[in-house]
């Protein structure tokens, strides 16, 4: 252990993505720290709606994005997207340059949250998204909702 922090994840709030000083403005500054900290940066943006991250070139295609910033690659990050409806990905994590990456599921990771927390008992799923869906994926969501209830 080096007694160092190698790697930081931030997962951004709608707070962090909403305009204003205290709201994206505030995330800038506390990216900006990050970035000259010496230590990796992993954002994960699972907000459909907000403003997106500053990059120089376009997002790929997605709903939610991951941005791996490799301190040794600066200012060029890893972006992974990845429309609402799929599985959540893996995503690697940059370790020290002798021990490489690795990878974080953030399936499994969702899964050992959520599951034993009752989550689907105590959210409400009746509520409409912001950004709004289509009316086919909203169709969709219920379809799921439904079978959930269901088993």
């Amino acid at each position: 252990a080096t007694g160092r922090v190698i790697t930081v994840m931030e997962i951004l709030s709608p707070v962090n993505k909403s305009p204003g000083e205290d709201g994206i403005a505030a995330y800038e500054r506390k990216r900006e720290e990050l970035l000259t900290s010496g230590c990796h940066l992993i954002e994960m943006d699972l907000l459909r709606g907000g403003q997106r991250l500053p990059m120089q070139g376009p997002l790929p295609p997605g709903d939610y994005f991951a941005y791996i910033g490799r301190k040794d690659r600066r200012p060029r990050c890893q972006v992974i997207g990845w429309p609402w409806r799929a599985l959540l990905p893996q995503v690697p994590v940059p370790l020290l340059p002798e021990d490489g990456e690795t990878t974080l599921d953030l399936a499994a990771a969702f899964r050992t949250a959520y599951d034993p927390s009752f989550y689907d008992r105590r959210l409400p799923y009746d509520r409409q998204l912001d950004p709004p869906l289509t009316e086919h994926d909203q169709e969709w969501v219920q379809e799921r909702l439904e079978s959930m209830t269901s088993t």
